[in-house]
């Protein structure tokens, strides 16, 4: 296991987690947390798939490169990556306020 993967993991669960908080924050019944979880856990795979998508390519495209301009690719798509789960959980917070906002 290498950190590309623990980052795709945590890309995965960062809506969920964060739509959960919202929901439990907010007082939500079990219902709708299940709710949250099950339409967040599809959020979260799109994007952890988007990601891992992403990283094959940069992985293909810089194989023909020096090692430093391979190396500035990997930590670009490093930093890409860590926004990218920022953003994940960004949607789920957005999303869970949206559910209690209908449902609580």
């Amino acid at each position: 296991m290498t950190l590309w993967h623990l980052l795709v993991g945590m890309c995965s669960v960062s809506p969920i987690g964060t739509a959960y908080a919202f929901a439990t924050r907010g007082g939500a019944g079990v219902g709708v947390r299940a709710g949250v979880v099950l339409m967040t856990t599809a959020i979260g795979l799109a994007f952890a798939w988007a990601m891992w998508k992403t990283g094959e390519i940069v992985y293909w495209r810089t194989r023909g490169l020096s090692d430093s301009a391979q190396e500035w690719c990997f930590r670009a798509l490093y930093f890409a990556a860590a926004v990218w789960i920022l953003l994940g959980g960004f949607v789920g917070a957005v999303l869970g306020q949206q559910v209690m906002r209908a449902f609580g």
